[in-house]
């Protein structure tokens, strides 16, 4: 009996969970992606930068998303996600990188339409080359942040399509590096910005808590938070790219986009963002960011 309970109980929570799990809420005409309250409300600034994504008509988005920084499309009219997504790729496409993670040979792909109730009905498209592809955007926007959108993209009648993935759906991103810094006895958060498709590990996906209580996370020469690795790009031959190449990709990064200065004898970039000024020293194996003031 007992357990005949526990197996009830079991299938009555995973119902629970697929059906809050698909709950989504409707967007009209734009969906604004931001930093959370509580980080905000510690960072020193009259005006935080965010990014407003743009379409026409109605997007769904998954209602359980708990962070403001990112939003996951579910249940739609893939046509208006897919227009709108043209036109982000056509705005931003020299300031844009695409990782394509795979593809794969196809007759027919599935694209998502809604009925008259609302309910979502998946219809075949045959792709110009029988080709899907699964794919990662990355873009470098103007106010020194960074978008990424995943999806799975097929061209029909010479027109790029893009929908969700096979195993996910649609997920729009927007990343907020950070850095801790002592002010006044106190730890305080600054936003700094890195080159598209650098990763760092300090950002909202911590606790607030241990970013501004830990002294582990204060910028210092200790600090192994702000060292960064630089692309791990290879060249046409699949060889890896001389070191003066990715430095250089850093170097163009803070001097045309952030307006930064080179000191090429000390191999140290200095650029200000928001307010506040840092330096980049660039070394073989990774380069380092440290908070100037």
């Amino acid at each position: 009996m007992n357990r005949l309970l526990l197996l009830f109980l079991l299938i009555f929570t995973i119902c629970l969970v697929g059906c809050f799990g698909s709950s989504t809420v409707p967007n009209e005409n734009s969906i604004t992606l931001s930093l959370d309250d509580d980080f905000a409300s510690v960072v020193n600034l009259e005006e935080i930068p965010s990014f407003t994504f743009e379409f026409e008509g109605t997007l769904n988005t998954n209602k359980n998303v708990t962070k403001n920084n990112y939003t996951i499309f579910s249940n739609n009219e893939d046509i208006i996600l897919s227009d709108a997504l043209n036109k982000l790729f056509e705005k931003y496409k020299d300031r844009m990188y695409v990782d394509v993670i795979g593809s794969d040979e196809v007759s027919t792909t599935l694209f998502s339409t809604l009925d008259q109730f609302g309910k979502v009905e998946n219809v075949e498209y045959t792709p110009d080359d029988k080709k899907v592809y699964e794919e990662t955007a990355y873009i470098s926007l103007e106010n020194g942040l960074k978008l990424s959108i995943d999806y799975r993209r097929f061209v029909y009648n010479g027109e790029n399509y893009y929908t969700w993935k096979y195993t996910s759906s649609i997920t729009m991103y927007l990343y907020y590096p950070m850095m801790a810094v002592k002010k006044d006895m106190m730890n305080e958060i600054v936003l700094i910005s890195l080159p598209n498709r650098i990763t760092f590990s300090v950002g909202p996906t911590l606790k607030l808590s241990s970013i501004l209580n830990q002294s582990s996370y204060i910028d210092s020469p200790e600090c192994v938070y702000y060292t960064f690795k630089y692309l791990p790009d290879l060249d046409e031959n699949g060889n890896e790219l001389p070191i003066d190449v990715k430095q250089q990709y850093v170097i163009d990064y803070y001097v045309n986009d952030m307006n930064g200065t080179y000191d090429e004898e000390n191999k140290i970039i200095y650029y200000s963002y928001l307010g506040n000024n840092f330096k980049v020293e660039l070394y073989d194996a990774n380069f380092k960011m440290h908070y100037v003031g």
